[in-house]
């Protein structure tokens, strides 16, 4: 039985990071979670710019009063230069 977010920020940061890769429609397993005063950081990489606001907006919710600085990056993937040759 959860029993909402913890107080100490090393508890809430654990316990942000295993809600964020278990529950909802987030499942992302990157996201690194740090808590300073009342504020909470989101860093790690995601696919896609949508992602990237999904996790932003499903972390706010777990923690109301608390303001969350969303840091998370959208992967970026280079197109290939040339052509490989399999000989």
């Amino acid at each position: 039985m959860d029993h909402g977010p913890p107080d100490s920020p090393e508890y809430l940061a654990g316990w942000l990071e295993n809600r964020i890769a278990e529950e909802g429609d987030v499942h992302e397993l990157g996201i690194t979670v740090r808590v300073a005063g009342d504020t909470v950081f989101l860093t790690g990489v995601v696919s896609t710019d949508e992602r990237r606001e999904q996790v932003g907006a499903f972390a706010s919710s777990l923690v109301p009063g608390r303001s969350v600085c969303n840091e998370v990056t959208v992967a970026s993937y280079a197109e290939p230069v040339g052509q490989e040759s399999l000989a």
